[in-house]
């Protein structure tokens, strides 16, 4: 994929909004110029569709086909691994950063799931997750590595306290604040 993708010059992250069955069905029959304009034509259609679904909101839960259409935010407290106290910078992970920055931060991640077990290879200080719940994986490993964390704090929290620099983790008193 790759090497077809510098062939007809499309980026690697272009190829995220490409369904290999594209390629499964065209990449034998035709020549490299139909194939790179079907290819270009999808990727240009599926990331419209994705800026356009990017912004809809549908609940964490779906318990009735009616709450795809209406829901509230329930402002969700987390689940608080350990009983220790923690003060320190924070770090919102993404795919597009040098790891070695997460050492001595206070993590934050959307999903709580074995994917992201290799965290805990780094000196992470603490865990602050999006999704997920008091026996997840990364909830576990936490409890594991006495790694205070405060995992599943809904949409709405991650989001105010992402943008922080320093964060107050007190998993006794099952609080996060905002330092700074």
């Amino acid at each position: 994929m790759i090497k077809l993708a510098k062939e007809i010059n499309v980026t690697r992250q272009d190829l995220e909004y490409l369904s290999i069955k594209t390629i499964i069905k065209h990449y034998a029959y035709l020549d490299s110029d139909k194939l790179k304009k079907i290819i270009k034509e999808e990727i240009k259609q599926n990331k419209s569709n994705y800026k356009k679904t990017v912004n809809i909101k549908i609940p964490d839960v779906i318990i009735d086909s009616d709450d795809i259409y209406s829901h509230f935010q329930i402002l969700n407290n987390g689940n608080f691994i350990t009983k220790e106290k923690l003060i320190n910078d924070v770090i919102v992970m993404n795919r597009n950063i040098n790891y070695e920055i997460l050492n001595e931060k206070i993590v934050f991640i959307e999903n709580a799931d074995p994917g992201y077990d290799f965290l805990f290879s780094y000196n992470i200080k603490g865990l602050i997750t999006k999704y997920g719940g008091a026996n997840s994986h990364m909830a576990i490993r936490c409890l594991e590595e006495n790694i205070p964390a405060c995992i599943g704090i809904g949409e709405k929290r991650y989001n105010l306290y992402k943008n922080s620099k320093k964060i107050e983790i007190n998993c006794e008193q099952k609080t996060l604040r905002v330092i700074s």
